[in-house]
């Protein structure tokens, strides 16, 4: 029999977990990282910033082409600075051993002129979110608002993930879950101007949502918490029209997430009334979604960055999961900066330490739904990629995969959760120890690409006397990300208070069931 823990004592040091308190811890590694890298030096920025600042000066469409390697390319009449987004980076993307000192300044004239995007069919709620900070000023000045403006979506995204699924489970687990899903991949992407953050972000609020409110139907035959509800409605659809596969995912979130609990549950939530509503408007904003996707032409064929060189896809695609985990982890910049060895280590242990604790103490039900992630994370870039890898290559990236892939810590917490009672001080341990293994991954992985852009690679570790620096330098920004780390760990220890230890005797099955 399943072990639910009677309810928790009321939690200490509770200002630590109110979403003001929460916004700020989450929001802060993503301004750093927005501050850390060099201009346009995240994957694919030169080309959403252009689509960002194009659609704050109105313009929803521009002129098409296709360019000689392929992509659909967009012109918009921009001020002809934003041409130079694509050269600033030139020397020293994918060159790891060239600092970032190297890039010529961002500047020019503010006349206009014809400036091309490969995301110029994108879905537009991401720019609308972040490009009035390139309106505002067109220069380094608008591209750093830009990214500060999504690292605080997206830290209000995980704020509210951790208030959802504390509804859920003890606060400092939800913390411990969020902690693990938002990988330093995620915080990167944050604090740079690519959709793929904000999808990201919303994918974990979707998956702490959802599943607070699939494993608290299962707990209390109550009627589903109406805010929690609303919750899930906002930022389901946030994530549902943050990028092209958007609506797929949330889909697949969906049926993973019902998987993890029985049938009975699942019948339950779809018969109360605010569910069923929350439902139908959620299902109505993804079909809304997929049809703009399909009308705008954003699906077209992307070349592949591997080709199978006539071996099974199949094959070819499997063989490069290494690969895609090192990416979801953390391969910074454009591809060109690969992440410590501690923190894929460190983060590894993490996921797959919640992964076996959630397997040990679950039910089967429980069990099949974490192996389901698991697996749909590892074959998900076969089934997207393999129709058309012989003829395409393989264009798919590790941070592709993470709006599903952050399912398997949110959803082992709930699961460890159902047991604290049973074993003293859990919680404690659990959410102290991810809070630490996370906080040194992230900080080694943050000061480790700082190295590459400041000295090189392979240069000095005083990042601080490198000829390039970002703004505040490199030194305080890293002490950010420390602050941040300490401030995870005060939380998993000065909050929460475990429940007492709940008696087991036999139930009539023989085995063994909370007294």
């Amino acid at each position: 029999m399943d072990a639910t823990p009677p309810p928790t004592p009321p939690t200490r040091n509770a200002w630590m977990l109110s979403w003001p308190a929460l916004l700020v811890l989450f929001a802060l590694p993503g301004v750093a990282w927005a501050l850390a890298g060099p201009l346009f030096g995240a994957p694919d920025e030169p080309s959403h910033s252009v689509k960002a600042v194009a659609l704050w000066s109105g313009q929803l469409s521009g002129e098409d082409a296709t360019s000689d390697a392929g992509h659909l390319t967009t012109t918009f009449q921009l001020p002809a600075v934003w041409a130079q987004a694509t050269v600033v980076r030139d020397c020293f993307a994918f060159a790891p051993m060239v600092t970032a000192d190297c890039a010529p300044p961002f500047a020019g004239s503010v006349t206009t002129t014809g400036v091309e995007t490969t995301a110029g069919h994108y879905p537009p709620l991401f720019y609308a979110l972040v490009g009035w900070g390139g309106r505002l000023s067109s220069g380094p000045i608008g591209l750093y608002v830009m990214r500060i403006a999504g690292a605080v979506v997206c830290g209000a995204l995980l704020a509210s993930a951790v208030r959802a699924l504390a509804r859920a489970v003890d606060p400092r687990l939800a913390v411990a879950g969020v902690l693990v899903a938002a990988t330093p991949m995620v915080l990167f992407l944050a604090g740079s101007v690519n959709p793929n953050g904000l999808e990201i972000c919303a994918a974990i609020a979707v998956w702490a949502s959802l599943v607070a409110l699939l494993h608290g139907t299962d707990r209390s035959p109550g009627p589903a918490p109406t805010p929690l509800v609303v919750q899930l409605v906002v930022v389901g659809s946030i994530m549902a029209l943050s990028r092209t596969l958007s609506p797929m995912f949330l889909g697949l979130i969906a049926i993973l997430a019902a998987a993890s609990v029985p049938t009975a549950v699942v019948r339950r939530l779809l018969r109360d009334r605010s569910a069923r509503i929350g439902g139908v408007v959620l299902v109505g904003v993804a079909a809304g979604a997929m049809a703009s996707v399909a009308l705008s032409g954003a699906l077209a064929s992307t070349p592949g960055r591997i080709g199978t060189d006539g071996a099974n896809p199949a094959i070819v695609i499997l063989g490069e999961t290494d690969g895609y985990v090192a990416e979801m982890i953390g391969v910074f910049g454009w591809l060109d900066t690969q992440p410590p060895s501690i923190t894929l280590f460190l983060w590894l242990g993490a996921v797959f330490g919640l992964l076996a604790l959630g397997l040990a103490l679950g039910t089967p039900r429980s069990a099949i739904g974490l192996l389901a992630v698991l697996g749909t994370t590892i074959a998900l870039p076969v089934i997207v990629q393999y129709p058309s890898a012989a003829a395409q290559g393989l264009p798919w990236q590790g941070r592709y995969t993470l709006p599903i892939a952050v399912g398997i810590p949110l959803l082992a917490v709930v699961i460890i959760d159902r047991k604290r009672a049973l074993v003293p001080g859990l919680a404690s341990r659990v959410s102290v120890g991810i809070a630490a293994i996370t906080g040194v991954a992230s900080v080694a992985a943050f000061a480790w690409t700082l190295r590459r852009y400041t000295t090189g690679a392979t240069g000095s570790l005083r990042i601080w006397s490198g000829a390039w620096q970002p703004p505040g330098g490199s030194l305080a920004l890293v002490l950010v990300m420390v602050a941040f780390a300490v401030a995870a760990v005060a939380v998993a220890v000065r909050t929460g208070s475990d429940p007492p230890r709940v008696a087991i005797e036999p139930d009539e099955r023989g085995a063994t069931s909370p007294g």
